[in-house]
């Protein structure tokens, strides 16, 4: 073999395997992993967040990705379930850029939290124009379809789906796509508005291959034909609304378009034809729009028909446009507007117009608008520049009776109605070089003119003159007048002389009278007697020289009465209305003695009353910007009331100030200083306050009457406040920064017993680049000391927040508090809320994680002290726990723990509570010392226990719905059934009791020696169960037990059920079942109690109950006899039994030859004569 061709042969070879090589290398990177790794960096060199699923490709072209979640930097939430197709690689290699098939699912673009882009630090350079048209490289589209949303900034949601043939840059493009938007309520129905777009194409060229200017593209089209159907899938179905447009290009003829636009029931609403050549737009349409006929879309289309003909011409590329119309406008309901407006008030406008745009403004080449008595015409051509007046005009503009009505349709657009009203005038306004002439045939008038506001009525049967003359070169409107019943509201004149090349001037005088004005409505509360003979006069000049800018070039205000002015305001130098501003002093006004009803006669829904006693205030520029401050003595209002919108906020007070306010382009500044706030005496506020906007601070330092500032209504949210006094202050810095202090002296509130001494709190707020830091100290002394802080922070982890919050309060006097807390007199809370039954979909806590903690030093409450308390709470995604439950309360330990879970599984959740707190070894006497009925009644040391569970919907409904289950236990202790030893109850029973069995023993000694057997017998039983009754009243007053056991449990009606309560020793038990009722009117230890215990005993118990009659013979278990049912009842603030009225009851029944057995009380005969009484009976109170 020839050595050449050996070296060709491997040299063949190696390529072919470097080649392998590099195809088994380019299609490993193409795999999941290598090439998600990729597309997850360059997503990173981005600045874009989130993540793709999965993305792959092979060297055949298909791709597929999945799971796209991203955020772009400026907000920009994009989403894709996938993405699947194959593209033809070696056609792409080669020019076309082809892909054969694709399919998009569950795209999601969300704009709602984009944000706004962020103005150039610097002046952009200006882009050199392009010297090539960019050009549009060949392309091809197989079939293709997609599905997905858009959410737009405005929170508006679009949902479509598109499918096509194809889309061929050299061929066609075929398109057929529908669109989705948001209804609106026709009544009880939501309309569910659609779009479906049909787009078939051909190209006579490739698009885009001779450049993307818009004459280049539409010389591309050879034809295309676009359908769009608009309506709604509801059961409303009230048509379909419809575009069709075509376009055909012939050879050299320009593209012609041809279309229509059909309304719900597909009849004509706008036909057009035209062409599109080089970029340049001719059309010509017909309209016959009558907007009641497009269906659901007839409500939100402006109640107007519109008929005639327009046309158009429009050139981008130029920067030039045409049009001319010629219209009639009718408007067939005014009542629309305004419900003051008969029904079926129709408004009718012809109008003609031709204008066309101008290098240096807009040539208006014909204006004529006539209707309902009304005509504007523009007697010959007429050129606006920009800035300038025309130097040759003629208007004519005539009002024959005509009704002020008719216009609303354009007052509209201000937001005012005419509701009645006439107008009559005739004038002609002529400008010949510059110089204007006017001919007034009939006086401008309107008479009987009534305005409204959004329903409001402004003014009402005032008649306005409006007289227009020329002379000198200047236009006069003068005397004009504005009247009504209550007499002259407005008197003046105006001045408008136009000058050469664009220079023109205006002067204007005018007075007004506010006793008049406030005849007007909304103002018919102001008092009269202030208002009369007031009056405010006005002057005023502004103006532009040639070639400059407008700028007010003299201004002077006054009110006065009798001769005396009560304010003053004058402009001390011109002020331009563009460009740079003038420094110094602008305007300066003073005020003596005002009566602010003046004022507010000129603010529509603002009531003031009292007087500016005084103030100088100027007004200009410095280099910061615009300054308003006082000069001299503070401003200073007396007795004044401020009301808005109907509602009260200040109440008769008094104010002195002075300002400094400053406004500018980086900072801005409120600053009142040396303020003073007062009302009757008593100073609400006074100090310094500066309130800082942009990279200014603020600032703040006040003090005042905590007391009177509650009795304003501004301050309705600490109305239950009574005395105080306060002092604050506070810094705000630039970067957000807070720190605060609040000190507060000697509270009283008035619907709760408790007072404070003294209250400091402190506590500043850090903003972070990711979160927040705040911190806050607080003490509080009263008859003990309560003092601690809380400290927060928060760390945001993109959509996530995390929070970390530590409580610590070393001593919390619980009485202090509780005394503040709970009112004198609680308020019934009965009133039916509806219960909220809507699932949660996502948890409270949505993307909140975190942990608090709370500790607590020693901590002590209506006897119950509680030392070392520590509780933890973790927040995860779906579950928060309390993982720590620790301490000492009432002597005992404290633990336990609990979660609540949201599953969306969970069969009635998704919410799901578990929890258990036990407290061991603790004091039973003193929690029950908490209850003033229990405090004398129960000692002993204890075990208790309470868990809470349950599943509901929504967290309002948990809280209604969890099941709580409570016990106690309890080895060794007294139960006082009479109270303490020293309480008159306890010393009445025992007193009693000894007396029992003292009378008791000398009834059994008189029955032995006594002669009748029978009579004895009877005598010594008696006297054996009165000293059975005292044994027994002694034991009971200082029952000493060795258990002790109580269960019970929430009902979801709130009823707590006493499942189980067993008390017992050696000798006597007593078991009970009962339940406290729920009445949300009433706290807790005022809900109704029901109990009914029963007593049994062995020993001398059971002689005690054999003797007064309660024993039934039947024998149990543990040889025990039945004793006598007792019945609590009350409430837990006044626990009440009838152990005393069953035994006294016992005695009459022996007494009496009866045996007891639980019967009812006997009844006396009211009607048979009255018996000895027996000497034992005032033993028993009988």
């Amino acid at each position: 073999m020839p050595r050449a061709l050996r070296i060709s042969l491997w040299t063949l070879g190696a390529l072919i395997i470097l080649a392998g090589c590099a195809v088994l290398w380019i299609d490993s990177e193409l795999q999941p992993d290598p090439l998600g790794k990729r597309v997850a960096a360059a997503l990173a060199d981005a600045k874009i967040t989130g993540g793709i699923g999965k993305v792959s490709a092979s060297l055949d072209g298909s791709f597929e990705v999945l799971g796209v979640d991203v955020t772009l930097p400026d907000g920009t939430k994009v989403k894709l379930a996938s993405a699947t197709g194959k593209a033809d690689v070696w056609a792409s290699a080669f020019g076309t850029y082809t892909l054969e098939k694709i399919t998009v699912r569950g795209f999601d673009l969300d704009l709602s939290n984009r944000l706004p882009a962020k103005p150039e630090a610097t002046p952009t350079p200006p882009i050199p124009a392009a010297t090539t048209t960019p050009k549009l490289p060949g392309f091809k589209l197989g079939p293709y379809a997609a599905n997905g949303r858009v959410t737009l900034a405005d929170g508006q949601e679009l949902r479509f789906s598109a499918v096509g043939e194809g889309i061929d840059s050299a061929g066609a493009v075929s398109l057929r796509a529908g669109v989705m938007w948001p209804g609106f309520k026709v009544g009880t129905t939501t309309t569910r508005p659609r779009a479906e777009i049909i787009l078939k194409g051909q190209f006579q060229r490739p698009l885009g291959a001779a450049g993307l200017d818009l004459p280049n593209l539409t010389d591309d089209v050879k034809s295309f034909e676009l359908n769009v159907v608009a309506k709604d899938d509801s059961a409303l179905a009230a048509g379909a609304m419809g575009l069709e447009l075509r376009g055909q290009k012939d050879a050299q003829k320009p593209l012609a378009l041809s279309g229509q636009v059909l309304d719900a029931a597909r009849r004509p609403a706008l036909k057009f034809t035209g062409t599109a050549d080089q970029g340049a737009l001719n059309l010509e349409a017909t309209l016959d729009l009558d907007p009641t006929r497009f269906g659901i879309l007839s409500s939100s289309l402006p109640d107007c028909q519109v008929a005639g003909l327009i046309k158009a011409q429009a050139d981008p590329l130029a920067g030039t446009w045409a049009v001319q119309t010629d219209v009639k406008a009718t408007w067939t309901d005014l009542s629309k507007f305004s419900p003051t407006i008969p029904r079926n008030t129709a408004s009718s406008w012809m109008i003609k117009a031709q204008a066309r745009n101008a290098s240096d403004g807009l040539d208006v080449e014909q204006l004529d608008i006539s209707g309902n008595g009304i005509s504007l015409v523009l007697a010959k051509p007429v050129r606006l520049t920009n800035g300038q007046l025309p130097t040759e005009a003629a208007l004519t503009l005539t009002a024959r009776d005509a009704n002020l009505v008719s216009l609303t349709p354009f007052l509209a657009m201000a937001n005012l109605t005419a509701t009645a009203g006439r107008w009559t005038g005739e004038a002609e306004l002529a400008l010949v070089q510059g110089e204007p002439t006017i001919t007034t045939v009939k006086t401008h008038a309107f008479a009987g003119l009534t305005l409204e506001r959004a329903g409001k009525v402004l003014l009402k049967e005032v008649d306005a003159q409006l007289p227009l003359r020329s002379e000198g070169g200047a236009i006069f409107i003068a005397p004009f007048s504005l009247s009504s019943a209550a007499g002259q509201i407005a008197v003046g004149d105006a001045v408008v002389r136009p000058g050469k090349d664009g220079a023109w001037s205006v002067t204007a005088n005018a007075q007004v009278g506010i006793a008049e004005l406030a005849e007007q409505p909304g103002w018919e509360d102001l008092p009269k007697d202030k208002l009369a003979g007031i009056r405010v006069f006005a002057k005023t000049a502004l103006g532009a020289e040639a070639g400059k800018a407008p700028a007010l070039n003299a201004l002077e205000a006054r009110i006065t009465r009798a001769g005396e002015n009560l304010l003053n305001v004058k402009l001390r130098q011109p002020f331009p209305f563009s460009g740079e501003k003038p420094v110094g002093v602008l305007i300066e006004a003073s005020a003596a003695k005002l009566p602010l009803e003046s004022l507010a006669a000129l603010v529509p829904g603002l009531k003031l009353s009292g007087n500016l006693e005084r103030a100088d205030i100027v007004v200009g520029f410095k280099s910061g910007g615009l300054f308003i401050r006082t000069e001299g003595a503070p401003v200073a209002f007396v007795d004044t009331s401020v009301r808005w919108r109907d509602k009260l906020w200040v109440r008769r007070c008094d104010l002195a100030a002075g300002l400094d306010l400053s406004f500018g382009d980086k900072a801005s500044v409120f600053a009142f200083t040396q303020a003073k706030l007062v009302n009757q005496g008593r100073i609400l506020a006074a100090g310094d306050l500066s309130w800082g906007m942009g990279e200014a601070p603020t600032t703040m330092r006040l003090q005042g009457n905590l007391g009177a500032m509650a009795e304003q209504p501004f301050a309705e949210a600490l109305n239950l406040i009574a005395t105080g006094s306060y002092a604050a202050a506070a810094t705000i810095a630039p970067t957000g920064e807070i720190k605060a202090t609040l000190n507060l002296t000697e509270l009283a509130f008035k619907d709760r017993e408790g007072k404070l001494k003294a209250v400091a709190l402190s506590g500043g707020y850090t903003p972070q680049a990711q979160g927040l830091e705040a911190s806050v100290r607080i003490r509080i002394e009263a008859d003990g000391v309560s003092e601690g802080q809380l400290l927060v922070k928060q760390t945001k982890h993109g959509e996530r927040t995390e929070w970390q919050v530590l409580a610590e309060f070393p001593n919390v006097a619980g009485d202090d508090l509780l005394a503040v807390l709970s009112k004198a007199e609680a308020e019934p809370t009965d009133e039916p809320v509806k219960p909220n039954t809507a699932k949660d979909t996502t948890p409270l806590w949505h993307k909140q994680f975190g942990q608090a903690q709370v500790r607590i030093g020693k901590a002590y409450a209506k006897g119950i002290v509680a030392q070392n308390v520590a509780l933890q709470l973790d927040v995860a995604e779906e579950q928060v726990t309390l993982s720590k439950i620790q301490g000492k309360v009432a002597e005992g330990t404290l633990g336990g723990g609990g979660k609540l879970t949201f599953q969306t599984a969970t069969t009635g959740g998704p919410y799901a509570l578990t929890s258990k707190v036990t407290l061991t070894r603790f004091d039973f006497g003193s929690v029950a010392a908490a209850f003033p009925a229990l405090r004398e009644f129960v000692d002993g040391k204890a075990d208790g226990w309470a868990t809470a569970e349950g599943v509901s919907g929504n967290l309002d409904a948990l809280t209604a719905k969890v099941n709580i289950h409570a016990g106690l236990t309890s080895k060794g202790g007294r139960i006082q059934a009479f109270g303490g030893k020293d309480s008159a109850i306890a010393l009445t029973a025992n007193k009693a009791g000894d007396t029992a069995e003292v009378v008791g023993g000398l009834a059994i000694l008189a029955g032995v020696l006594t002669k009748n057997q029978q009579q004895g017998e009877k005598v010594a039983k008696i006297g054996a169960a009165i000293s059975a009754v005292g044994k027994l009243q002694k034991s009971l007053a200082n029952f000493q037990y060795d258990d002790a056991e109580f269960r019970a449990q929430r009902m979801p009606d709130g009823t707590i059920k006493i499942t189980k309560a067993e008390v017992s020793n050696a000798e006597l038990t007593l078991n009970a079942l009962g339940e406290i009722g729920a009445r949300t009117q009433l706290g807790f230890t005022d809900w109704p109690l029901s109990l009914q215990a029963d007593l049994r005993g062995k020993g001398d118990y059971a002689q005690y109950f054999a003797l007064l009659g309660f024993a039934d013979g039947i024998a149990v278990p543990d040889g025990s006899t039945k004793g006598p049912g007792v019945k609590f009842s009350g409430s837990l603030n006044n626990l009440q039994n009838d152990l005393v009225e069953r035994l006294q009851t016992a005695v009459s029944n022996i007494r009496s030859g009866a045996n007891y057995q639980d019967q009812n009380t006997v009844q006396p005969d009211r009607t048979a004569p009255p018996k000895p009484r027996n000497p034992l009976e005032t033993l028993f109170g009988q």
